[in-house]
């Protein structure tokens, strides 16, 4: 329950930071009574605190940062908010169905690390939490413009020197704020607060809807609700977006106080909000300039034509000081974003293809529907009720008609909606919408595959939010109120399970790498190897890669040869294979795919192994499949004519040695092998045979290559796997003359 806790305790700390905000810009204490505001109470700390620490950070490192500003909360909570944080407290405390969705969502966020005994963090496909755990490690403990120094064999600082040179740095501030705070590990916080900002956006739905847009309270918790229910923020989480998510939340408070500015009896304070959140979203999430220019001049826009022309003037000049404060109360995380955006924008006008992880791949219009509303993966749930004795085939026809009954009830909410509704701002709303789905339409017509997953993924939190105030909005007009009650009702129900079963399916489904004890445990084992001596990887995953990385990070390691390192965002993706040095750290897949015991295996856990080579080791380089297990043990099929194999003398004497070959032909027939060295024919044989080759002189530490060629084209099978087959090749070993 320890994650609860400390997710709780994150939320305290904000809203303590909230409380002293909101004092020092003398708003009327009267607005910590309405509800609809004090849930923004925690957003704006969160914010603030983070804008505090950016600035700080150009002459101080966060640990001295976070001493500080803990003091001063400590100072602040006795004696210059207590009278206010009371007046919160009950406010907060006053809709006991809001704290049960807060907790419910605090519970869902962290249930992948709820059960661990520890504190962890999670990684899937996405590579981006190695990068953020070296920018929070580095942040910590030095200021952002000292210049940061890495090498190819002390590559960790190489993710945080392109964190700070290349992009935004406002969540791994944060991040080292709370390391610091709590006195933990980067990879013990970062999903702990990436599970606690994706809770805020449940504090950030109901602000927008409840006190921006004067949304009724029931219609605002069904929205938070859906918010709490993880769906839309499972696959951000799973992704490590934690950035993202961050940005979401503030681009959603900066749209309600932009609207609600023209609103407030306290001008100069909500002045000073709008632009705060305006840098702040920058500063955490550069990404979403656009979206926040868009959405200003559509809500500016809005303003101006529905207003009268004697507030016109008053209109442009609020715009105006939102935009010029913004620069004021955020120099440093401004600049970032400048800097950050003006790099990638030359790089599209350069190549857009450069940047696009995804090639091209666009989403169907299927998956953006479902991921719009949180909807889960058909295709999974078919498979996972196929599983469990139910016919998949009936729920995925019925599944489907709901979803487009759910797409003819979202165009009904918003024409009706717009009928109904009298508010000016539903004019912006629409305007924000169109500009959406404009973005859309460019997205696709450009086959921007990566940009599109992320304009989905931001989109979704507000498609949900618009639904609610303009269906809201059915309650203006009595007759028929029970019907559209019913399908309202029908539709939250609806969307909030699908919602559950979204998450569901994210913290099921796939492989999920954990940085957890055993990461730290090979801190501890790698004390076992000389100080002065170079430790090589063995990668097949970048997760490996990153973990082993991360764990060894004040150690000398070794890369591939063949690897020509970089500082850039994707040269450190690249998982490398062997690197011939006297010890090595490969994980225990990685370890049975050698198919050889040449060497000594200093300490393993369940998820390395510290190996030495004390005399000669083997292991295979390319040109076959993973590793793969049957009724006799681990084997390998070849994947094309030629293979690679690799000896290595890790002694300091000369040896003299052969190398023999446990090979298999499985279902096919046997075919004729020859092995060579330099050229060099060493040895041949049948597949079905052990095949021994000629001695082989290797002087220390050399390293030596050996080409494994079968004769004849490669088979393959019927039974749906479109691999080629070579041989069965089962062990390798090396015999010392």
């Amino acid at each position: 329950m320890l994650p609860i806790f400390l997710s709780v305790l994150m939320i305290l700390i904000f809203s303590i930071s909230g409380l002293l905000c909101f004092k020092l810009i003398r708003l009327d204490r009267g607005l910590l009574s309405n509800l609809g505001f004090s849930v923004f109470i925690p957003l704006l700390g969160a914010i603030s605190m983070t804008c505090v620490i950016q600035i700080l950070s150009l002459v101080l490192p966060v640990k001295a940062t976070a001493l500080i500003l803990i003091v001063l909360l400590i100072y602040a909570l006795l004696f210059i908010i207590r009278d206010v944080s009371l007046i919160w407290l009950r406010t907060m405390f006053s809709d006991k169905f809001l704290l049960l969705i807060i907790f419910i969502a605090i519970v869902i966020l962290q249930f992948p690390i709820l059960f661990k005994n520890e504190l962890l963090s999670l990684q899937n496909g996405n590579n981006d939490i190695a990068y953020y755990l070296s920018s929070m490690d580095w942040l910590k403990s030095h200021r952002f413009t000292e210049s940061i120094p890495f090498s190819s064999e002390m590559p960790f600082n190489s993710l945080a020197h392109y964190m700070v040179n290349n992009t935004r740095i406002g969540t791994d501030l944060l991040g080292a704020f709370f390391m610091s705070v709590f006195q933990l590990d980067s990879h013990e916080v970062y999903y702990l607060l990436t599970g606690t900002l994706a809770t805020l956006t449940i504090f950030s739905a109901y602000f927008f809807l409840s006190y921006c847009l004067n949304v009724s309270r029931k219609a605002s918790l069904c929205a938070a609700a859906i918010f709490a229910a993880g769906g839309l923020w499972a696959f951000l989480v799973f992704s490590q977006y934690a950035p993202q998510i961050f940005g979401i939340t503030c681009l959603i408070s900066f749209t309600g106080l932009f609207i609600r500015l023209d609103r407030q009896k306290q001008h100069k304070g909500f002045v000073f909000l709008s632009a705060l959140f305006l840098v702040g979203t920058l500063s955490v999430y550069s990404e979403y300039a656009i979206y926040l220019l868009f959405i200003f001049i559509a809500i500016a826009v809005s303003k101006y034509i529905t207003a009268s022309s004697e507030t016109r003037i008053k209109i442009l000049i609020d715009s105006l000081k939102v935009g010029a404060l913004s620069f004021i109360l955020n120099p440093v995380g401004m600049f970032i974003a400048a800097k950050f955006n003006i790099n990638i924008l030359t790089r599209v006008l350069d190549d857009a293809s450069s940047i696009d992880p995804y090639s091209g791949n666009l989403m169907s219009k299927d998956q953006i529907m479902s991921i719009l509303y949180g909807g889960p993966n058909l295709e999974s749930l078919g498979h996972e009720l196929n599983l469990l004795g139910i016919n998949s085939q009936y729920f995925i026809t019925g599944y489907t008609i709901l979803k487009f009954l759910l797409l003819l009830v979202f165009i009904s909410a918003v024409f009706i909606g717009m009928f109904l509704k009298k508010e000016w701002y539903k004019y912006a709303i629409l305007s924000v919408f169109i500009f959406f789905a404009a973005n859309e339409l460019y997205l696709r017509s450009s086959a921007s595959a990566y940009a599109e997953m992320k304009h989905i993924t931001t989109i979704a939190p507000f498609i949900i939010l618009f639904f609610v105030y303009f269906a809201d909005g059915w309650k203006l007009n009595v007759k028929g109120l029970y019907i559209r009650k019913i399908i309202f009702g029908t539709t939250v129900i609806f969307v909030a399970g699908s919602n559950i079963v979204t998450a569901y399916q994210n913290y099921k489904g796939g492989d999920i790498y954990y940085f957890d004890h055993s990461v730290m445990e090979l801190k501890d084992a790698v004390k076992l190897v000389p100080p002065d001596e170079p430790i090589g990887i063995t990668s097949s995953s970048p997760a490996d890669k990153h973990s082993i990385v991360y764990a060894l990070k004040e150690v000398p390691i070794k890369h591939n040869k063949t690897y020509e390192f970089d500082n850039s965002y994707f040269g450190f993706l690249v998982p490398h294979e062997f690197e011939n040095t006297k010890y090595s750290i490969v994980s225990k897949q990685d370890y049975y795919s050698f198919l050889s015991q040449t060497e000594e295996v200093l300490w393993h856990n369940d998820k390395y192994v510290l190996l030495h080579a004390p005399t000669a080791a083997i292991r295979p380089i390319s040109g076959l499949y993973n590793l793969e297990q049957d009724g006799i043990g681990y084997f390998r099929w070849t994947s094309s004519n030629e293979s690679e194999l690799s000896v290595f003398n890790g002694s300091d004497n000369k040896q003299t040695l052969s190398i023999s070959l446990q090979t298999e032909s499985g279902i096919f027939s046997s075919r004729p092998i020859k092995v060579y060295a330099n050229g060099n024919l060493i040895g041949q044989g049948m597949s079905s045979n052990v095949i021994e080759t000629e001695t082989i002189n290797l002087l220390p530490n050399e390293s030596l290559s050996i080409t494994v060629i079968s004769e004849g084209d490669l088979n393959t099978v019927d039974t749906g796997d479109n691999r080629k087959f070579g041989f069965i090749l089962r062990h390798l070993d090396v015999d010392l003359k």
